[in-house]
């Protein structure tokens, strides 16, 4: 017997899932250490001892060769297995027989309710239907059981079943959503209503320091389309008007600028498109860059105020633009104040000829060189 043969039959013994199997047959023979040998020079018995030829019985354990060799031999092996195999089908087979026995006993109803994929459903109302059913029949010995079972069943099952559970969770949630949306918008609305009442009257927030009150923004769904800036908020007057205080208030068509007003700031006015007219006072000492930029519908500009400059891009874009009124003090045009007003044709300015020509007047400003100019005109026509 070569050792080499013996290590790979131990492998395949100590691997083999039917080892337990092997070792409940050889129970009261030996203690299975190694899968025997049978060799013409010798055997080596399940307990690892090695015994002569002559040998009928192992030396150490006393286990007779002859029923070591028939214990362990493949062909016994795989009929006890095949015979477990059907024994445990057997079974199965027995079980299902006598559970499918047991339904044949119920009510066909009953059996049709839980036994048809198509048409069960593992609602309350199918569980306490099923349990009813049950107890009506007599003579079956588990029918009450069953129906207790299902009773219990039914204290949690659902009231509808799953499709259409879903369908309402889901109309709910979108009802609960609508409400929500709705609540929020009607929310909203209050609080704004009551902001713009008490807090930013005629739709118009500001900030109150102590220069005066400047205007910060602006809601023309609360202040409406023809603005009226007041000459005083909370006793105090409005001095300034801010940056981008009323940009792109497209739904505004008129502004009324208060006597009090010094400055308006960058962008103040930009991207109003409906605004069609504007008079900025005398009051009014500073103008911002880009303050009235992309008034698209801006036709007539009385520009009263005491600046010395029209700033950059100030009125650019404006291409409705048809006549500017404004003062002798403006000394300079700087770039692009008039950029694409192209229907500009008449400036009226209220210094002499000499003095206009002394303006300096920056690139970008063609429709300002191009324009009629009337000189000297009169502060008394300004209305």
């Amino acid at each position: 017997m070569e050792k080499k043969d013996i290590s790979i039959r131990k492998e395949i013994l100590e691997s083999d899932e039917y080892y337990a199997e092997i070792l409940e047959v050889c129970e009261g023979i030996t203690t299975p250490k190694v899968y025997p040998v049978i060799g013409e020079d010798g055997w080596l018995c399940a307990c690892g001892h090695e015994n002569s030829s002559e040998a009928d019985m192992c030396e150490k354990c006393g286990a007779y060769r002859e029923k070591l060799s028939v214990i362990f031999n493949e062909l016994f092996l795989i009929q006890k297995r095949n015979g477990n195999e059907a024994k445990r089908k057997a079974r199965e087979r027995l079980d299902k027989e006598a559970s499918d026995e047991r339904w044949r006993r119920i009510d066909p109803e009953v059996d049709n309710i839980y036994r048809s994929a198509k048409d069960f459903e593992e609602t309350r109302d199918n569980y306490l239907e099923a349990a009813k059913k049950l107890e009506s029949i007599a003579g079956y010995k588990d029918s009450s059981e069953l129906a207790a079972e299902y009773r219990e069943l039914a204290e949690d099952a659902p009231l509808y079943p799953r499709e259409v559970a879903l369908k309402m969770r889901r109309k709910r949630i979108k009802m609960i959503s609508v409400i929500s949306a709705v609540s929020l918008a009607i929310l909203a609305l209050i609080l704004s209503t009551v902001y713009f009442t008490l807090v930013a009257p005629g739709g118009m927030r500001y900030d109150v320091t102590k220069e005066g009150v400047t205007i910060t923004s602006y809601d023309s769904f609360f202040g409406g389309k023809n603005v009226v800036i007041p000459e005083t908020i909370l006793g105090k007057k409005v001095v300034s008007i801010g940056n981008g205080a009323f940009r792109n208030q497209k739904n505004i068509i008129s502004v009324r600028i208060p006597d009090t007003v010094k400055t308006i700031e960058n962008n103040a006015f930009s991207g109003c498109t409906s605004l069609v007219s504007v008079t900025v006072p005398e009051s009014v000492t500073d103008i911002g860059a880009s303050a009235f930029s992309d008034c698209t519908s801006l036709r007539d500009v009385y520009l009263y105020a005491d600046i010395d400059a029209v700033k950059v891009t100030t009125f650019h874009d404006c291409s409705s633009l048809r006549q500017i009124v404004f003062k002798e003090s403006v000394k300079v045009i700087e770039q692009s104040a008039f950029s694409n007003c192209r229907e500009l044709r008449i400036i009226k300015y209220m210094g002499s000829e000499e003095q206009w020509g002394k303006i300096d007047i920056l690139t970008g400003n063609n429709y300002v060189e191009s324009a009629l100019v009337i000189f000297d005109f009169s502060v008394e026509n300004k209305k």
